[in-house]
């Protein structure tokens, strides 16, 4: 089974890769299924068993590559090293996170990374809270509204063309964060 599991990610990852790659030179409007099947040596049917359209393909790529990123910080010291890890990897991959971008509208694209910039958030909300008598749904509304925040300044930091170094980014968010976690955990306390 686990074979057979690791064959289907190497698909998905197949495919994948050559949309980002096809990516790079058209839009994802002007791509086919058929391209990218040629693309990688695979008919048709086989990309249709594993994704519905290029959207999911996009959607699982975006995934994929996100759950790798939280995977490789799954020990980290401080939520300033996993944003800046963040807004590096953003800046280090430009063209791939503009692509993502103008390939979903401002909606979907929120509505992809909020969830994922949550998992970061929460992990520095609980840790922050620790020893804390606060209720979990206090938790996770302020893990909530700091992750809505975040992926808003990181939305509009592409959009405009990431200016700013992402290490300025992370002071800009830090005097925001750190004051105002801090002051909403003690308020929020039992």
């Amino acid at each position: 089974m686990a074979s057979y599991e690791h064959a289907t990610y190497q698909t998905k990852r197949q495919l994948a890769d050559a949309l980002l790659q096809i990516m790079e030179k058209k839009s994802l409007q002007s791509i086919s299924i058929r391209e990218l099947a040629e693309a990688c040596g695979i008919n048709r049917q086989t990309f249709y068993y594993h994704f519905q359209d290029i959207f999911g393909l996009l959607r699982w790529a975006m995934d994929d590559e996100i759950e790798q990123f939280l995977s490789e910080r799954a020990e980290w010291e401080n939520w300033q090293q996993v944003m800046l890890d963040f807004f590096v990897y953003l800046k280090e991959n430009t063209h791939r996170a503009i692509c993502f971008y103008n390939s979903m509208d401002r909606k979907s694209l929120r509505e992809f990374l909020q969830p994922e910039i949550n998992k970061i958030i929460s992990m520095m909300v609980e840790d922050r809270a620790e020893g804390l008598n606060i209720r979990p749904d206090r938790l996770r509304f302020i893990a909530h509204f700091y992750s809505v925040a975040f992926a808003s300044v990181a939305e509009n930091w592409l959009i405009d063309g990431m200016k700013e170094a992402p290490e300025q980014m992370i002071e800009y968010l830090s005097f925001v964060f750190e004051g105002g976690v801090g002051g909403a955990l003690e308020r929020a306390r039992s």
